[in-house]
């Protein structure tokens, strides 16, 4: 087994898992928890004060179970069994919880303190039924208390995280003409403005939806030529779009027809991107997995790679960025076959 590491760029760490039995988690200044077994880990979400959620689907028998697994200063705070896998997970605020299922649901938490030292598992504190087919992906809007959830039935639904909500919207989406890939929604992001939502899809459109608007849909590009399956907005009108053939493509917002760079960052599916927000002495980066085992964080501006996260041996589902808030410590590093760029 590789020794596994924490790398630093820029005063971040590149948090990143995969689906091998040996996934290595890269979380702290100081000290790396090693999770191993059968679980598939399929979603990574981080806290505003650095909590890390991971979201993990298993296969035992004929069912897809799950877990929600919670970690804090380098260790496992706690586990959350579910019955169904779990596809994806987004922390609303600091201490609110939410999670995407295999089944079609979201089920919330409300995680305030340390869950661990009550020696059982919290309750679901509210569950957000409505999809016909798994949740791929969830994105959170604190400022609004909203989250939206994609999901393979070809829709997007946006929901108010209160007891007894249902979804404020339904964005439904019709394949483009020139596509045989059906409408499966891969990923969807919040825009600046928290009422806006850019989505991606396995026509291989981005389609962009304003909420506030009678007709929510309010651009969409051209049909690309390989599904989209990932995207992460940023605080400029440009976004970045990932593709099933590992691609990366920066587009304007107000030019979708246009993209703006397109650069093959990987040899397999770019599969998760994930914004590193500028910190005082950088600017912003993204975090790019992919399933050729690859994690790459990458300039929004030009898509140039700035630095290769090594160590994994399998594919890389998702990754996400922490900010360290004491002296980095670093840990022994595995041989890659690609050399990384200076880290600073």
């Amino acid at each position: 087994m590789r020794d596994p590491e924490v790398r630093f760029l820029r005063g971040r760490i590149c948090v990143s898992v995969d689906r091998s039995h040996d996934t290595s988690v890269m979380i702290t200044t100081t000290s790396t928890e090693l999770l191993r077994g059968e679980s598939h880990i399929d979603g990574i979400a981080v806290s505003p004060r650095g909590r890390i959620a991971l979201a993990t689907s298993n296969l035992t028998g004929d069912l897809w179970d799950g877990s929600v697994v919670l970690v804090e200063g380098g260790s496992v705070e706690t586990t959350i069994h579910t019955a169904a896998g779990n596809a994806d997970v987004e922390w609303l605020g600091a201490d609110t919880l939410v999670a995407g299922d295999d089944v079609g649901n979201l089920s919330v938490w409300v995680l305030e303190g340390n869950v661990s030292s009550t020696g059982q598992a919290p309750e679901v504190a509210l569950e957000l039924c409505g999809h016909l087919d798994p949740v791929s992906c969830v994105a959170g809007n604190s400022a609004t208390n909203r989250v939206a959830s994609a999901s393979a039935d070809c829709t997007v639904r946006v929901w108010t995280v209160v007891q007894g909500s249902s979804a404020s919207h339904m964005l439904e989406h019709a394949p483009a003409a020139t596509s045989w890939r059906g409408c499966a929604v891969h990923s969807v992001g919040w825009l600046p403005d928290a009422e806006g939502l850019a989505t991606c899809a396995a026509d291989g459109v981005l389609r962009l939806w304003d909420l506030r608007a009678s007709q929510p849909l309010v651009g969409c590009s051209s049909a690309f030529d390989a599904p989209l399956l990932s995207l992460a907005t940023t605080a400029s009108p440009q976004l970045v779009v990932g593709c099933e053939a590992g691609r990366l493509i920066l587009i304007d917002q107000r030019k979708l027809e246009s993209p703006v760079v397109c650069t093959q960052a990987h040899d397999g599916a770019a599969c998760c991107l994930r914004l590193a927000p500028p910190q005082a002495d950088a600017s912003a980066l993204i975090a790019s997995a992919s399933e050729d085992g690859t994690c790459l964080l990458v300039d929004p501006r030009d898509l140039q790679t700035v630095a290769r996260v090594p160590g994994h041996t399998d594919y890389v589902r998702c990754a996400g960025t922490i900010a360290p808030r004491t002296t980095p410590v670093l840990l022994p590093q595995p041989h890659s076959p690609h050399p990384s760029p200076p880290i600073r």
